[in-house]
């Protein structure tokens, strides 16, 4: 369980500590749009995840669609904000023996078990989908631009064509 939760750990944080590095770095500011989206996501995840705590396990996934919208929106940023959420809450409720994860087993071991295998299925889950978004917006953004270049070239050529055929007009003519 030790090391388990020592792994889930990481994969939970170190996307967000390189998102956090990422953001400071390039100074990332949000729309007012965007950012009131994002604290309606999180609000609305925290909800489902109080309200699903208390109930059967196959309930506690029905977090997995507002992760999958927060990784589908924002990427790997949202999903990462919206994972630590997610620990907080769940962690705190298994801490207390509310949740799900301390119902059923017999030892704190088994509990705490259930709750990394939960929350290290979900953190791969959502972090490899905000992954692919991320991955899939930058090569549309390349190949708008490579768009745009061959464009750019295909007038520079047309026009490059046209001078050239005035010319060989304005010679036709002379001779």
């Amino acid at each position: 369980v030790w090391w388990t939760g020592d792994a889930t750990g990481v994969v939970i944080l170190a996307p967000l500590a390189l998102v956090a590095t990422e953001i400071r770095r390039e100074g990332l500011s949000p729309s007012p749009a965007r950012a009131a989206e994002a604290a309606l996501l999180v609000l609305v995840a925290a909800v489902v995840v109080v309200v699903t705590a208390r109930t059967v396990v196959p309930f506690a996934y029905l977090s997995i669609p507002l992760l999958m919208w927060t990784a589908l929106r924002f990427e790997v940023r949202g999903a990462a904000a919206a994972l630590v959420v997610l620990v907080a809450v769940t962690a705190a409720f298994n801490a207390r023996g509310i949740t799900v994860f301390v119902d059923r087993p017999a030892s704190e071991a088994q509990h705490y078990a259930l709750m990394q295998l939960f929350l290290g299925v979900s953190s791969l889950l959502v972090l490899v989908v905000g992954v692919i978004v991320r991955q899939n917006r930058e090569a549309l953004t390349r190949l708008q631009a490579a768009n745009d270049a061959l464009e750019a070239r295909v007038a520079e050529r047309t026009a490059s064509l046209s001078a050239s055929e005035r010319r060989l007009r304005l010679a036709q003519e002379a001779a």
